[in-house]
């Protein structure tokens, strides 16, 4: 996607989602954390493309910025090429989870992410999933 055509999708959802008075609970996103795989997967195929994830993330940031959360590291986040990591055009959950994983990681350097030793969302105490 051009650098134009993404700003421009960018203002007009978050125009949208502004305009809207649902708040994100209603809407079951725009919670604290992560952006999950099912949030992205707008189409509900079990594949995120490109234009699903900017979309998501549009309406993520428009919300959380109508609840009143601060947006001054809302340009940290990971794009697109951080989640396809065998470029095929296409994100699927695992691969999904494992760039978010890797986004953490990377993060937790920068005072944004869980403190060292913490397990990963959705991740028990052991650091493995649903334990």
């Amino acid at each position: 996607m051009k650098p134009r055509a993404l700003a421009l999708t960018t203002l007009s959802a978050l125009a949208l989602c502004l305009s809207q008075t649902v708040t994100a609970q209603q809407m079951g996103g725009g919670g604290a954390g992560p952006m999950s795989f099912s949030d992205a997967d707008r189409n509900g195929d079990g594949k995120i493309t490109e234009d699903e994830f900017y979309q998501a993330r549009a309406q993520r940031q428009a919300q959380r910025y109508q609840q009143g959360y601060g947006m001054r590291r809302a340009g940290q986040g990971a794009t697109y090429g951080d989640l396809d990591l065998n470029g095929d055009g296409s994100v699927g959950p695992d691969e999904f989870a494992q760039a978010q994983a890797q986004h953490m990681q990377r993060m937790r350097g920068t005072g944004m992410g869980p403190p060292p030793g913490a397990p990963m969302p959705g991740q028990g105490a052991t650091g493995q999933p649903g334990q």
